[in-house]
């Protein structure tokens, strides 16, 4: 329980990198968000990154990262994996999420989530021929995820019809334009929670029985450690 309530604050503060926050939507970069982990994927995600380079985009494609530029080197921890690519949306105008797994990819859902909250475009692009079929053999698609990139940007079905697309959001202009504006918003709810912090703190306290206090726990850890030292 005590581990759930400290991951569950960091989970309220804002993702930093090391002294330097990263500037939301701060270069023309293109961010590809999609499986990798199978080689049909690799190889899809390196034709599409290809195509959308020849045609003068910057492109970042998570699958050609070294393990050296990743915290942790060849087994990198899930925080190392989540910062690096987090750093790479936030330095992006423009995700490109492909949706055409069964089920959504999780981390593409998760990397949709991060670009729309830092007013970062969205473009869908949704390959899959089921979507062209009627009644119970209609691929779905979580509609939560849908409706995100919809808020943001919109759905392609090809290349063809993503090139053209992407000329028109790859802007900072458009990464700045976005018409949520989750900014001020969001500093606005990090104000309340801090605000009003402590009294959220002595709530959680009086959840448990028997009753737990920070303070008192501080208070016998500096007593054992002055014991200790005798």
């Amino acid at each position: 329980m005590r581990s759930y309530r400290l991951s569950a604050f960091k989970a309220c503060v804002p993702v930093s990198f090391g002294d330097q926050q990263m500037k939301r939507g701060s270069s023309s970069q293109i961010y590809w968000a999609n499986a990798m982990f199978s080689m049909a994927d690799r190889n899809f995600n390196a034709h599409c990154a290809q195509i959308l380079r020849e045609a003068g985009h910057r492109v970042f494609l998570p699958q050609e990262l070294s393990v050296d530029e990743i915290a942790g080197g060849a087994s990198p921890t899930a925080e190392a994996v989540f910062r690096t690519d987090t750093r790479e949306i936030l330095n992006s105008s423009l995700l490109v999420a492909c949706v055409d797994q069964e089920t959504i990819d999780c981390g593409v859902a998760c990397e949709v989530g991060i670009a729309f909250a830092n007013g970062i475009p969205v473009i869908g692009l949704y390959t899959d021929m089921r979507q062209y079929r009627k009644g119970p053999g209609k691929m779905y698609k979580n509609l939560y995820v849908v409706g995100c990139i919809e808020a943001v940007g919109e759905f392609v079905s090809d290349m063809n019809d993503l090139l053209p697309v992407v000329a028109k959001y790859n802007t900072n202009h458009a990464a700045e334009s976005c018409s949520h504006a989750p900014d001020k918003r969001v500093g606005h709810h990090f104000g309340l929670v801090a605000s009003r912090y402590s009294e959220f703190v002595k709530r959680l306290e009086s959840w448990y029985i028997p009753r737990w206090s920070f303070t008192q726990t501080i208070d016998d850890l500096c007593r054992d450690v002055r014991t200790s030292r005798m």
